[in-house]
């Protein structure tokens, strides 16, 4: 009898980061248009990613943020100076390659309150995520299918 061959898992991919965010960015827009989003980018990225809307009309600004290793720990969110261009309604993290990628959609009032508040070097706002035990139980009603869930109950909530 002949030994039969398994199949290796390809090795994951490191892409540059900015490879990482495109790619993330169109994950999460099939994620919100198979999932019944309006959805829509601007030409020029100033704290939004891209625009939503619900099936009620809600307004949802979301900045997505990503990073390609699995084990990933840190995520970096800054905002414009101008305080005129209104902050993301939500982030979303991705992190790992598109096969595996374990994700969340937070509300961007949940991320001011688990994030480290810093002003970077250009006197910009940052906030930065570190995915600690304690964040990551804190994050587990955002995470893939119940992120969805949260995000619909905000829509709703947002329309009454």
């Amino acid at each position: 009898m002949a030994k039969r061959k398994i199949k290796k898992r390809p090795e994951t991919k490191i892409y540059d980061s900015s490879t990482t965010g495109r790619i993330a960015e169109l994950y999460f827009a099939a994620l919100m248009l198979s999932n019944g989003y309006e959805l829509y980018q601007p030409v020029v990225d100033i704290a939004v990613d891209y625009l939503a809307k619900g099936k009620k009309g809600a307004e949802i600004r979301f900045q997505c943020k990503s990073r390609s290793k699995p084990d990933a720990t840190v995520f970096d969110l800054s905002l414009p100076k101008n305080k005129k261009v209104k902050p993301p309604t939500h982030v979303f993290y991705m992190r790992g390659p598109t096969q595996d990628a374990e994700f969340w959609i937070v509300p961007f009032a949940v991320v001011k309150r688990l994030a480290k508040k810093s002003t970077g070097k250009t006197g910009r706002k940052m906030f930065r995520i570190y995915l600690t035990e304690r964040v990551l139980k804190e994050l587990r009603d955002y995470r893939r299918e119940y992120g969805l869930e949260e995000l619909q109950k905000w829509v709703l909530k947002e329309v009454i």
